[in-house]
Formats: structure tokens, sequence, C-alpha cells
């Protein structure tokens, strides 16, 4: 069962180093490939020493659809939570590259009539060849703090957010330096994505999904604390204690576009346990809250598996087991209003995946 976070994508400036001199972008980037560069939670250590207190969620993938400027190409977003204890603080990372480093530097600039309004300029360390600190305060959100800044054509955001004080400026900062260093060498050429195993890829949806559902717009390995986080026994403790006792540490997730309805995304997760005893009890679990109201057919996706559309969330999910895996599709819109294009999609690709899965 999933819920989602809602993602507010702010905006976000401080004059630094000169202006990359070059008005181009490094070659064959992927969004894995953008991934990579972010904040990770080894370099959250340097902050609290305990690499347990911060939890990632799923990395969100973006493409050109969801630009906000003509030189936009994807963005990335990679949060996180702090855990022990769950006190509300959340760190956010957005990656955005563009074509040309002038594109980044218009789109850095037209940040502040877009996104960062009842904002309170703050000054702090120069990073990369523009920055800019902020603070704000809303009533969802609660204590903001933000660091934009662009380095060559890639803009970057860092916003640490629920905390009983602001963030202070060299704090923001550190989180920006290896992010700034990993950009530097992924613009060179010198840093990729780790590549994922065939032996895994290969238990992800076909490549007939594409057909069915849309193209591929990244795949990531993640910790079970990742589903932890979205549960929706809003208990992340425990649910993160059943997956690493089950044996279910690591997740693989792929997210599509949704052709039909281009708004949409479709996200898949798999959960790979040691035997199928393991992975039809998680099943059962994710299936037993379905409300008979929200139900609907699954299509020929075996005797374990149950689809709805979940009204308080708006998001579509299905849910099957076969042998020792589980896989969960959902689809929702991230920045509208899902609708019922997302239906035969899902029960397609659910389908397409079922077949393509070994039964042991």
């Amino acid at each position: 069962m999933k819920t989602l976070f809602t993602l507010l994508v702010i905006g976000v400036l401080c004059t630094a180093a000169p202006l990359c001199q070059a008005a181009q972008t490094a070659p064959n980037i992927s969004q894995e490939d953008l991934l990579a560069a972010t904040i990770t939670t080894a370099d959250l250590n340097t902050d609290y020493g305990d690499r347990a207190q911060w939890w990632p969620q799923f990395p969100e993938f973006y493409d050109s659809h969801f630009k906000d400027t003509p030189d936009e190409l994807f963005y990335i977003v990679q949060n996180y939570t702090h855990a022990n204890p769950f006190d509300g603080r959340k760190i956010e990372t957005a990656l955005t590259l563009y074509n040309t480093s002038q594109g980044a530097s218009d789109a850095f600039k037209n940040r502040s009539e877009l996104t960062d309004k009842s904002v309170t300029l703050t000054t702090g360390p120069a990073v990369g060849d523009e920055c800019r600190y902020f603070t704000r305060l809303s009533t969802a959100r609660g204590k903001e703090s933000t660091l934009r800044f662009r380095f060559d054509c890639v803009m970057v955001r860092i916003t640490k957010l629920g905390s009983s004080d602001y963030a202070g400026s060299d704090t923001l900062a550190s989180y920006a330096k290896p992010i700034a260093r990993r950009l530097k060498w992924l613009l060179a050429g010198k840093l990729k994505a780790q590549p994922i195993s065939a032996a895994s890829t290969t238990l992800l949806p076909p490549d007939a999904a594409t057909t069915a559902v849309g193209p591929v717009l990244g795949t990531a390995r993640n910790p079970a604390e990742a589903w932890a986080l979205i549960d929706s026994t809003n208990d992340p403790v425990k649910i993160r204690t059943w997956l690493y006792g089950a044996g279910a540490a690591i997740l693989l997730q792929r997210r599509y576009l949704l052709n039909a309805d281009p708004k949409q995304i479709v996200e898949a997760v798999l959960f790979t346990f040691p035997d199928a005893e393991s992975a039809e009890k998680w099943c059962a679990y994710s299936l037993k809250d379905i409300k008979p109201s929200e139900s609907l057919n699954p299509g020929r996706t075996g005797s374990f598996s149950g689809f709805s559309y979940k009204r308080s969330s708006a998001i579509y999910e299905l849910t099957f087991a076969k042998g020792r895996y589980v896989a969960d599709i959902s689809a929702w819109s991230p920045f509208d209003t899902t609708t019922s294009a997302c239906e035969f999609p899902v029960r397609s690709l659910g389908e397409l995946w079922y077949n393509s899965l070994p039964g042991r």
C-alpha cells in the first residue's frame, strides 16, 4: 500500500564565481547520471554522524513534459526524511539539466518571479556560478531554508525544512559542496550512474511495457526505507523492520511517462524475497485494505493480486505476487489531477510483467 508525499518544487539567488564561458552541456547524460550527482546519505553523515538518521525517499524523474522553460531537458528530485526520531525534518534536492549554460542562467534568474515569493534573502558562501540563499515560513511546510545555485548548465535546489529554527547558510553550503564536485565530474564525462546488474534489470517490466505505457523516465535501486516512508500504515519503523527481516532490503524502481496522458506517471517497484511464502505474506498485507468500492479488475496477474483506485490519495495501484517476487505498479499525476487514463495501462503493464517474471 502506497501513499505519496506532496512534492513542491520551489525555485530560488547570490552571484558568486564568474559565469561559465562555454554554453554547452556534456553529451550522453541520463537522468540516472544526474541523480548520481546529488547528495547522498553518506554526505549527510558529516552533519549528523549516523547515516541511519536520514532515510532516502524514492527518487523522482521528470522529462521535458514537466519543464518550466524551453531550454530545460529534464530534472530529478531526491529527498530525505529524518528518522530516529521522526521529527518532521526533511532535506530536498532537485537538479535540473538545461541544454545550455545560458539557458540555465536565464531560468535561474526567472525563478524569483515564478516560485520565490514571500522570502527573506540571506547571505552565505559562494557556490557555483550563481547562487541564492533564502528562508521562508509557510503554513504547510513550516520553516524552509533554501540554497539554489547554478553550475554551468545545471540548476540545483537544496531545501531543509521542519527544524525548530532555520538552517544556517554554512549548513546548506556544506550540502552543496559534494553536489558541485560531482557536477564537475558529470559535465566532464567522468561521472556515470552505477549500473544495475543485468540479472536485476531482467526482473523489471519487459521492453514491451514502453508500448503499453510510455517511455522510461528513470530506473534506480533503493533501500527498503524508501518504501517504509510511503507505506500507508504510517509506521515506517515497523515496515522497514519487516522488509529487512524478510530479506527484501533492496527494491528496484522504474518510472514511466504515461503516453495516454503525459501529465500522469506510472511507477513499478519490485520486492524480491528469499521464498514464495514471504512474498505472499507481504502481498496479502499490501492488499488487505482495498475497499470493495475502490476495487478494480487486476487482469491476468495471478491469484495473489489486487487493483484499486484509492480516492483519498488519488492513486491507481496494482499489486501481485509471483514466486518470490512482489510487484507494485502505481499511477498518478504529481502536479495535476489523476485521471482514468491510468487504469488500462496499469493493468496492461501488470499482465506483461506477471508473464515475464520467473515463477520462483
